[in-house]
């Protein structure tokens, strides 16, 4: 989508080309230690990150159930799932992330590519009503969107603090995306719409980083 949406431009006469790294579940820590041969294969000039959810508390996955069984719990079932999430919520060191991304940084610097990093939006703030909630966390795979929203803020803060200490390029996703359902097929995958919009925000840091010819007037 990104290559589509900025076409056939080119930086120091050659054809830009975009990657995606994205690995299937991985922690910000295992995409710093596995992705690092893939840097230095690519040699990018930038690494764009945006993942703020897979790292989280032991005991976090306790509560996401297969969707097409979500329809056949019991309530009592349903209500352990929620209150396993929500415990496991309350024991969670967000300085892990903060020690990952730190890490990731580091690893992206030492191929001699620029970090770019934005903050994640899920569909949910917290603050919207139990009905709400309790429909969403029975059509999702999440069970508990309270929860969801906690672990992103706290992650988002952690990005933040990283960001200024390692004094590294960040773009706000949250205010056209955050709490949005409306650009989501559950509580943190987006639709293409929702996509169209992140794809913006990282042509945005494209623009803005990367050493881009300049187009023929």
């Amino acid at each position: 989508m990104l290559q589509e949406r900025m076409g056939k431009i080119t930086a120091n006469g050659k054809p830009v080309r975009f990657y995606n790294g994205g690995i299937l579940g991985a922690t910000t820590g295992a995409i710093a230690h596995q992705l690092m041969p893939y840097y230095a294969k690519i040699k990018p000039d930038l690494v764009l990150f945006y993942e703020a959810v897979n790292t989280q508390p032991e005991g976090f996955n306790v509560g996401i159930p297969l969707l097409y069984n979500s329809y056949l719990e019991t309530k009592k079932d349903f209500q352990n799932k929620r209150k396993a999430v929500q415990d496991a919520m309350k024991t969670y060191d967000s300085g892990w992330y903060h020690r990952d991304l730190t890490a990731l940084t580091k690893v992206i610097q030492q191929t001699g590519a620029v970090p770019a990093y934005i903050t994640f939006s899920a569909a949910f703030n917290g603050k919207e009503d139990a009905k709400t909630l309790d429909y969403w966390d029975r059509m999702s795979t999440v069970a508990d969107a309270r929860a969801i929203s906690d672990l992103v803020r706290m992650n988002n803060e952690q990005m933040l603090k990283v960001v200024a200490e390692q004094k590294v390029y960040m773009l706000e996703s949250r205010p056209e995306l955050d709490a949005k359902p409306e650009y989501f097929i559950d509580h943190v995958h987006m639709t293409q719409a929702g996509l169209k919009i992140l794809s913006t925000k990282m042509e945005q840091a494209v623009r803005d980083l990367a050493p881009l010819d300049k187009p023929d007037p």
